[in-house]
């Protein structure tokens, strides 16, 4: 299993080809290569730069979101009707090149598409992704994935989407989290959610966070 400085390691060591042929090959020999430690890569790489975040920068937070606009987190929803969702940070500090997190979504919940930016290495729900640094990603909110899923069947209440750290986390205590984009392995953590989303809410509703939901897109660009 890869954990987040070994996937940076890996897309520094490849070159550029097809995204779905790339994905479907690595993922498959993931398991049985060795790849180097990130600080044991020679990188040459001229990155972006991008200002030292402040001190009293927010960490920052991981969410999964039924809209990227309104930032809904409780919705209800037809059985066998597909809709999307979306895995959103907020107040990333300088920028991101990479990131982890295990997607735990309810088993009712049926999974049909997803697409994330860069090149994901992690393996069924767990989410290990990297980006090449002309394609770090600065700015609050960033969507990061897109799903796909559907409702099997009538009836189903308080389906629930949560976040947790990867099986291998690269963070100690494990925790999800992000690589920022600058030479070397500088990880920072997510405050992520546990009953991020749910479903036809009746007995349990998503966690709610102490700003306005809308607080990230009006407010001043903090911690770049």
């Amino acid at each position: 299993m890869f954990d987040l400085r070994l996937a940076l390691a890996f897309v520094l060591l490849t070159t550029p080809v097809s995204a779905a042929v790339a994905q479907t090959e690595q993922s498959a020999a993931a398991e049985d290569q060795e790849y180097p430690e990130a600080l044991d890569v020679e990188d040459n790489t001229v990155y972006p730069e991008f200002p030292d975040a402040p001190a009293d920068a927010p960490t920052a937070r991981l969410r999964i979101v039924f809209d990227t606009i309104s930032e809904e987190k409780a919705k209800s929803i037809e059985p066998r009707v597909p809709f999307e969702f979306y895995i959103v940070a907020y107040d990333v500090q300088i920028a991101l090149r990479g990131w982890e997190a295990k997607l735990v979504l309810d088993p009712r919940l049926l999974l049909l598409e997803h697409e994330f930016d860069g090149l994901n290495v992690g393996q069924g729900t767990e989410i290990i992704t990297a980006l090449t640094p002309k394609e770090c990603k600065a700015g609050s909110p960033l969507t990061l994935a897109r799903f796909k899923a559907m409702l099997p069947k009538e009836g189903l209440e308080d389906v629930i989407l949560s976040l947790a750290p990867v099986g291998k986390s690269s963070f100690d205590p494990p925790s999800p989290g992000y690589l920022v984009c600058r030479p070397g392995s500088d990880l920072r953590v997510f405050d992520a959610c546990d009953t991020c989303a749910v479903i036809n809410p009746v007995h349990v509703q998503p966690e709610e966070d102490e700003i306005s939901p809308l607080d990230s897109v009006l407010k001043p660009v903090r911690g770049r």
